[in-house]
């Protein structure tokens, strides 16, 4: 049987111009992650499941707003707690 897991969260879109706050739209995303090969109940197991959830949890989340350069330190402000609300709820 093969078991997936669903990987979803809340994700923020952004919307405005480079001068001002952006603005965010919230949007559910999905994306299954398999583990039907894994033993989660071993460490050895339980981290190859974290090495498969993190690809996923950028692509859901949208990646970490801070890892190019693009955003100003005030937009950072807003965009950083959305992303890592998104990256918390999609582990759990």
């Amino acid at each position: 049987m093969l078991r997936l897991l669903t990987l979803s969260a809340a994700n923020a879109a952004i919307l405005g111009t480079a001068q001002a706050l952006p603005h965010l739209v919230h949007a559910h995303e999905a994306m299954a992650v398999r583990y039907d090969d894994l033993h989660l109940s071993t460490d050895a197991g339980a981290r190859v499941f974290m090495t498969r959830i993190e690809p996923a949890v950028e692509a859901v989340c949208g990646g970490k707003p801070s890892r190019n350069g693009a955003y100003s330190a005030q937009q950072l402000t807003i965009l950083t707690p959305a992303y890592d609300k998104c990256r918390q709820d999609a582990i759990r």
